[in-house]
Formats: C-alpha cells, sequence, structure tokens
C-alpha cells in the first residue's frame, strides 16, 4: 500500500517558492538601481532596506520590519527623485516597500 506524504504544504507556500525560481529578465536600470542604492539612501537604511524587483517604473524594496516602511514611506518621494538623478533618466516612478528577507 503506498504511504502518504507526512508534511502537509500550503498551496501559499508551494505557488511562492514556485515564482521565486522561475527565470526572469531584468529591467534595464535594476542592476544600476541596486549599486547606486547605498548612496542614494545611505548605509544605515541601505542595511535595513534592499530594492528588487523593478516593473513598469514601480521599484519594489524589501524592508526589515513594518516600522521601517512606515519611516521610509516619509522619504520615498526624495529616493524616486534621487534614484532618477543617478541612473540619468526616469526609471523610477514610485517605489513600494514591503516587509521581507533583506
Amino acid at each position: 500500500m503506498p504511504s502518504r506524504l507526512s508534511k502537509t504544504v500550503k498551496i501559499d507556500e508551494i505557488l511562492a517558492d514556485i515564482l521565486e525560481n522561475l527565470p526572469r529578465t531584468k529591467e534595464p536600470g535594476e542592476e544600476g538601481i541596486v549599486a547606486v542604492w547605498p548612496d542614494i539612501v545611505g548605509a544605515e537604511i541601505a542595511q535595513r532596506a534592499r530594492p528588487g524587483l523593478l516593473r513598469d517604473g514601480i521599484l519594489f524594496v524589501k524592508v526589515t520590519s513594518s516600522a521601517w516602511v512606515q519611516e521610509l514611506e516619509f522619504m520615498k518621494d526624495e529616493f524616486v527623485e534621487r534614484l532618477n538623478e543617478m541612473m540619468g533618466e526616469d526609471l523610477v516612478c514610485e517605489i513600494r516597500f514591503e516587509v521581507g528577507p533583506v
């Protein structure tokens, strides 16, 4: 008689794993943003927030805690302006902060 799996896995965990491992193409400028991020936000914030995906002008940034998300929300317009200035073009029109691994 075949044995059943002893561990139940939630579908959201399976989907997250699949999506994380899917190959994707990086948008132009995405690697440059990662490179200049510490210069834009400073060393303290760079330790707590890391840019990730850039899609359709929206930069998704992982942050260590919800308290930091709230703090960074007040500075995001300045970050957008400085990023675009450093990159020499308007790549980012919005930043979305979300708690996650940094």
